[in-house]
């Protein structure tokens, strides 16, 4: 998933399209966790890129559940 999040930013897709590399995720068996922990590695790649960096921390938000009920995924 780390892969696609990076390569789907770098692209600049929508924010909507990579929430569902997390849906994705979760389906493959991934947990909540462990999608923290990879977008913090990425949020960690993107530091110098504030625009990157804020469209990890909104998927960030979608993986805490810090978002709307339609958003949630864990």
């Amino acid at each position: 998933m780390k892969t696609e999040i990076i390569k789907g930013i770098n692209e600049n897709q929508n924010l909507l399209d990579l929430r569902k590399l997390l849906v994705e995720f979760k389906k493959k068996g991934g947990n909540q966790k462990e999608a923290i922990q990879l977008l913090e590695e990425v949020r960690i790649e993107f530091r110098d890129d504030e625009k990157k960096e804020d469209k990890v921390l909104e998927l960030l938000d979608f993986a805490c559940g810090w978002c709307q009920k339609r958003f949630l995924i864990w």
